[in-house]
């Protein structure tokens, strides 16, 4: 069996994975940022900020991210605004991903049941402790499934700034197709890799599934209701 395309492979396949591995973490930093601000946004009590967050949402979700980098590379240079391919991958990919992220977000804050929120206002807990100490620790685990999946797209994504020349695992492995052949084996190995790379990041947000886990109360609603307010009474007087 011949295995010289690997050896002449191994090293632009690892340089290229590393730029995957590069582009997807500022992406993602990028987009759970952007993406709980813009959730958190969706549940303004003001109709505008509402309008504003809702159509940040749909024209990122809804726009194609080939077109996205393909405007952003092409079409910004000519308004004078000149980024690097990288920079360039990072906000596109960040900006496209946190549409999808804002609603797990919304979505996650609008499953925890309302009386435990009441019963936070009714102790006079201020906004932002609410988020913090009510709100927030109920939804994480809710939204940790859905964001995983998330993270496997945002993976998967990484791929497109291929198109743009910067030298992904994608990029590398079409140039060593063109040069030594083996399609096959490239186009495996790289599959190979992508698969193993969101395998971990699968098992990484199951790991913090369980580590962030709420047992449910027992009882009535109203109990719940008392041994959150004794809780937290409890928890401030301390």
């Amino acid at each position: 069996m011949d295995l010289s395309w690997l050896e002449a492979s191994a090293s632009p396949l690892f340089q290229g994975m590393c730029t995957t591995l590069l582009v997807f973490f500022g992406s993602i930093i990028i987009a759970t940022v952007i993406g709980v601000l813009v959730g958190a946004l969706r549940l303004s009590r003001s109709s505008i900020v509402r309008g504003i967050a809702w159509v940040y949402v749909e024209f990122f979700r809804g726009v194609s991210v080939i077109v996205l980098i393909f405007w952003a590379f092409f079409v910004l240079p000519l308004l004078g605004i000149h980024l690097s391919t990288l920079v360039t991958s990072w906000l596109v990919i960040g900006l496209n991903q946190s549409a999808f992220i804002a609603e797990i977000v919304r979505g996650g804050i609008q499953a925890v049941p309302r009386g435990q929120i009441e019963a936070s206002i009714a102790i006079n807990l201020s906004p932002l402790t609410r988020l913090r100490n009510i709100v927030f620790p109920q939804a994480l685990p809710i939204m940790l499934p859905p964001y995983a999946n998330q993270l496997v797209n945002t993976l998967k994504e990484t791929a497109v700034v291929s198109l743009i020349g910067l030298a992904d695992l994608t990029f590398s492995a079409n140039e060593l197709r063109t040069h030594i052949g083996h399609s096959l084996e490239m186009f495996l190995s790289i599959g190979i890799i992508y698969l193993l790379l969101a395998y971990l990041l699968t098992q990484l947000t199951k790991w913090l599934e369980t580590k962030t886990r709420v047992e449910p109360l027992r009882g009535s609603s109203a109990n719940k209701n008392r041994r959150l307010s004794k809780s937290l009474t409890e928890g401030l007087s301390s």
